[in-house]
């Protein structure tokens, strides 16, 4: 019953305007107390293409994470603060959306793999690194994942920065995580 609740009131959500929005948010987070998870979003970087996709996610209710239709496409060369402010504008489009299709969701479903306009998920791997970007108690943390060149599988490497940061500290960081 809850669900049918939460459903309705998102698709209200969508309606409403930025003042209701408060007051829907109050209603979903605190009366009905839908915990709402970590913001999160997924920046895919290739040398090879010299390009950035940066990805905003959705979140169902069964806290499940997937990406959202829309990712944005820029070249490897964007500057550290417009890098910044990308990733702040994905992480705060971090929403509510309780898809259908996700059981039924392939990896080559998927809004960044189609906007790389690679043939094979295999390829994608292969020439994306993948920075994930979580913002929860008071900072943001990144994870990256990356092929290393032995046979030992994958790798990761955990590094995190004040929320209070400024855009180009952001930007910077990305970078800095994408060359180690």
């Amino acid at each position: 019953m809850i669900y049918l609740i939460r459903f309705k009131l998102y698709k209200i959500h969508q309606r409403l305007s930025s003042e209701l929005r408060k007051i829907y948010k109050y209603i979903i987070y605190k009366i009905l107390k839908i915990k709402k998870p970590y913001k999160m979003a997924i920046v895919y970087i290739s040398e090879k293409y010299n390009q950035i996709i940066i990805v905003p996610y959705y979140f169902n209710k069964d806290g499940i994470n997937y990406e959202q239709e829309m990712c944005y496409l820029y070249d490897i060369n964007i500057d550290d603060e417009t890098l910044g402010i990308e990733i702040i504008n994905a992480l705060n489009k971090f929403e509510y959306n309780d898809k259908k299709y996700i059981i039924n969701y392939k990896l080559t479903d998927g809004p960044a793999f189609r906007y790389s306009k690679l043939k094979t998920i295999k390829l994608f791997k292969e020439h994306y690194k993948y920075i994930s970007i979580d913002e929860r108690n008071g900072c943001m943390q990144f994870y990256i994942e990356y092929p290393p060149n032995n046979k030992n599988g994958y790798g990761m490497k955990i590094s995190e920065i004040q929320n209070n940061a400024k855009n180009c500290d952001i930007g910077k960081k990305i970078k800095e995580i994408y060359t180690m």
